[in-house]
């Protein structure tokens, strides 16, 4: 038979390793509600990292196609102003541009023999 003392270590071991027991429950909850937090901080679909991710990326692409349309435009537009700038150019390509008329030519002639 056990001895008082005996018995009573016993039950004191029993009872540290069931409050061991609860602790690492404990912990093992805070952990699984740490996981649920991340989960929820990368996966959800209105505030997490991929949704901010796929938006930004999103973002990106349409921005990078308004400034494709902006540069075209403005290279258009300075391309045109240019030749605008410089219309007798086209007295050269007469077959090309039949609209270079005679007033063009005369002028060019103007310019060749120093008349202004």
């Amino acid at each position: 038979a056990m001895t008082d003392e005996q018995l009573q270590s016993l039950t004191t071991a029993i009872l540290e390793m069931k409050m061991n027991l609860e602790r690492m429950a404990e912990k093992q909850e805070e952990m699984v509600d740490d996981v649920k937090q991340i989960k929820k901080a990368v996966y959800d679909p209105e505030q997490g990292l991929y949704a901010r991710l796929k938006a930004l990326e999103q973002w990106k692409d349409s921005t990078s196609k308004i400034m494709w349309i902006i540069i075209t435009t403005v290279v258009g537009l300075i391309t045109t102003t240019f030749y605008q700038g410089f219309p007798y150019h086209y007295a050269d390509k007469q077959s090309v541009y039949p609209c270079a008329n005679e007033h063009h030519l005369r002028y060019k002639h103007d310019i060749l023999h120093h008349k202004r």
